[in-house]
């Protein structure tokens, strides 16, 4: 018997509380202090259920799932010990036949639970009729009122929606007016790291409990062929230690993040990001605190005001904009295909052997950590993808796999819409490419420790990103008409036509090489 089950078994309700309180399902990314269903020890009953259903739906990450089942036990077990009764149940099934279990062998006639933030999970639940589904206030908004804001509108654009959240929140504004005269200080976040700024070593103490270390042996074994490595886990899995994450960040990282939000290390892969994706996406931290201790650095004079404003955008924007767009597309969104790519996504998205630097150090660095900050998601790994026709689906399921703060809500607009333009312009006005240059400027690191040279497009030793980019132009010509004060697009069409004839032969030896075509 495992020590989390001994432990939990000793608070399993009794027949005459089953009868008398109510009974909450808690799901894996619902484990908030402020949940607004769990009140009362006296009063409620919760449920928590461990399946094997999910984790077999896809190649998660080792981490991620050592994360998402070690959090879920620490939260059942705090609960337990603050008065809680506990039903943990452990299925093969997935949640809709397992609270189905559970209603069965306890008898139970209703059960309460916030909506589920994945239409996955939530596209099942909802037809059990047992179920009472709640409001879920662990984010900022909801889809009503997001409705009002673009209430006759054909696009969700994103400055809209978050200068209506500043204000509503009243987040760093004079009156009616942004502090610092700006809504965004994103020109100011775009320096080219440089080592004089040191990187603080963490200080966070690795969380070494005997849950933890039991949920990793269980990983190890039961998904032992899942992607990635359990060998240096340093995640936190308690509010306690998420809490210490945050203050870590705000004190040591938050100062720098801003001017080297966009930057790209080798030595440093994470720099001075904070993290903490993870965490509140679990639940463990709300996203209110997250901006408050920022604004509180500035207030203080201890952060400048683009690493504070930048960090914010993140989460009081963006995150809750991304969920909204989820809402309003759910599964279609993930079937979404503008370009029609078809082609399937590489080995060396897993293996890390395409023979490019900055592709081959980002996989390794997932496979080994499970993260990767924003800018090598969407200009390296999707960037790519996208220049090689990758068929949308494929990639979103990479990124929902192997990312440690990826779930559907999050994953896909990002990807799908984001990442590759094919959503057809839901998020974005074009699609988010580059050649070479970009990923030269933003982490020049990458290019020199490259056998490609990231200045040819053509030759023998030409970064497959210069001729990947032009042909991705030049196939989508008509797109890019529509659109003609695109700079690439005029550009090419300056272009001598035998040097692009090169350049589109060079791209095509390229996806033969790559995609095995």
């Amino acid at each position: 018997m495992s020590y989390f089950y001994q432990k939990i078994s000793k608070f399993k309700p009794t027949k005459k509380s089953i009868q008398s309180k109510k009974t909450i399902f808690i799901l894996f990314d619902q484990l908030s202090e402020f949940h607004s269903l769990i009140t009362d020890p006296k009063k409620e009953i919760l449920i928590f259920i461990e399946t094997s259903a999910k984790p077999k739906l896809r190649n998660y990450h080792k981490q991620k799932l050592v994360l998402l089942l070690t959090s879920m036990r620490e939260f059942a077990l705090e609960k337990a010990n603050s008065g809680f009764e506990i039903i943990y149940h452990y299925s093969d099934n997935f949640y809709d036949e397992a609270i189905l279990e559970i209603k069965t062998k306890f008898q139970l006639d209703q059960i309460f639970l916030l909506e589920p933030s994945e239409w996955e999970i939530g596209s099942k639940l909802e037809k059990l009729n047992f179920l009472e589904i709640i409001t879920n206030e662990l984010f900022l908004i909801q889809e009503n009122e997001f409705d009002q804001i673009f209430k006759d509108k054909k696009k969700y654009l994103l400055e809209t929606f978050y200068r209506y959240m500043r204000k509503k929140y009243n987040i760093l504004m004079d009156n009616e007016k942004p502090i610092g005269g700006k809504w965004n200080f994103d020109d100011e976040n775009r320096e080219v790291f440089k080592y004089k700024d040191l990187v603080p070593i963490s200080n966070f103490k690795k969380n070494n409990s005997k849950i933890l270390n039991e949920v990793i042996e269980l990983v190890n074994s039961k998904y032992k062929n899942h992607i990635g490595s359990t060998e240096i886990f340093f995640y936190a899995t308690t509010r306690t230690e998420a809490l210490e994450w945050l203050n870590q960040f705000i004190e040591n990282y938050l100062p720098l993040f801003g001017k080297y939000e966009d930057a790209i290390s080798i030595q440093y892969p994470f720099l001075f990001h904070s993290l903490l994706s993870p965490y509140l996406n679990l639940g463990l931290l709300t996203p209110i605190e997250c901006i408050q201790a920022a604004i509180q650095s500035y207030t203080k004079k201890k952060s400048p005001l683009n690493s504070v404003e930048g960090f914010i955008r993140q989460i009081l924007g963006w995150r809750e904009y991304m969920r909204m767009v989820y809402l309003k597309n759910k599964i279609k969104y993930q079937e979404l295909n503008y370009f029609n790519h078809k082609y399937h996504l590489p080995e060396f998205y897993y293996k890390g052997n395409s023979g490019m630097f900055c592709i081959d150090d980002t996989v390794k660095n997932l496979n080994q950590f499970a993260y990767s900050h924003h800018i090598t998601r969407l200009m390296i790994l999707s960037n790519l993808a996208n220049l090689l026709n990758i068929n949308p689906k494929e990639l979103n399921n990479w990124f929902w796999e192997i990312y440690i703060d990826a779930y559907e809500w999050v994953v896909t607009p990002n990807v799908i819409g984001m990442g590759l333009y094919a959503d057809g312009g839901i998020i974005s006005t074009k699609p988010y490419i580059a050649s070479a240059n970009y990923i030269k400027k933003m982490g020049p690191e990458l290019c020199k420790s490259c056998k490609y040279n990231p200045e040819k497009t053509f030759e023998e030793n030409a970064c497959p990103f210069n001729s990947l980019y032009w042909n991705f132009i030049s196939d989508k010509e008509e797109f890019y008409k529509s659109g003609s004060r695109d700079y690439s697009y005029l550009n090419l069409k300056k272009m001598d036509k035998k040097k692009l004839e090169m350049i589109k032969t060079k791209a095509k030896n390229i996806k033969k090489e790559f995609l095995k075509i």
